[in-house]
């Protein structure tokens, strides 16, 4: 649990760069950059590629289901409460194709959130 500074979770992917995954400031906790990967792997889930690594599938539910994963593990090993979070995201406006999709998965997980 991280009271002040920065987490870096050991369960999350590792960072592509230099950054926590977490940033706290008072008692606010910013994260940033979380996407679909899987820790120890360069692989994501949802995506399968061809032989000459062109995409040839793409599940966008599948990559939503494990971002907000990711997000849990950085929000429970920074010690908050995954039924105390608000998200913002601004590009789900530039991706109309996908908003319902990731609204479902969105409110799935706000369900979950609350169980428990």
């Amino acid at each position: 649990m991280s009271t002040s500074g920065t987490t870096i979770s050991s369960r999350a992917p590792e960072p592509v760069g230099p950054y926590p995954h977490a940033r706290r400031v008072g008692d606010l906790l910013f994260l940033s950059g979380i996407g679909p990967r899987e820790r120890g792997t360069t692989r994501i889930p949802g995506v399968e590629f061809d032989t000459g690594g062109n995409i040839v599938s793409y599940d966008i539910e599948a990559q939503c289901h494990s971002v907000f994963r990711n997000v849990r593990y950085i929000l429970e090993d920074a010690g908050e409460n995954r039924g105390c979070h608000r998200v913002s995201d601004e590009h789900e406006e530039g991706l109309p194709s996908v908003q319902q999709d990731l609204r479902r998965v969105f409110q799935e997980q706000s369900t979950d959130s609350h169980d428990g």
